[in-house]
């Protein structure tokens, strides 16, 4: 696989698990409801945000473990910021929402 198929597979992974978090992330909802809830709400959606990029740095680094044969893997030579710029921006919009609940 090029680098970049891997790059544009990964930003159409990661762009509708910023869509759902949008539509779980009701502003009304978090602003207007019980404290703990909105708490809870928020922490659910980013810890779930925060495994997809440890995922990928797991995985980026720990290439070596998918080595068959003797074939060599070749690293991941693109830029994350190229892949999660904008996902990074949104997680930390979340993290200032949880800040001000």
């Amino acid at each position: 696989m090029r680098p970049f198929e891997l790059e544009s597979k990964l930003t159409l992974a990661a762009t509708p698990l910023q869509h759902q978090a949008q539509m779980f992330l009701v502003p009304d909802e978090i602003l207007k409801g019980e404290v703990s809830e909105s708490l809870l709400t928020v922490q659910t959606c980013l810890e779930i945000l925060q495994l997809f990029r440890t995922t990928y740095e797991d995985r980026r680094v720990n290439l070596a473990e998918y080595q068959r044969a003797g074939n060599l893997v070749k690293p991941w030579d693109f830029s994350p910021f190229l892949v999660f710029s904008r996902f990074d921006c949104f997680i930390n919009r979340i993290l200032a929402i949880k800040v001000s609940i």
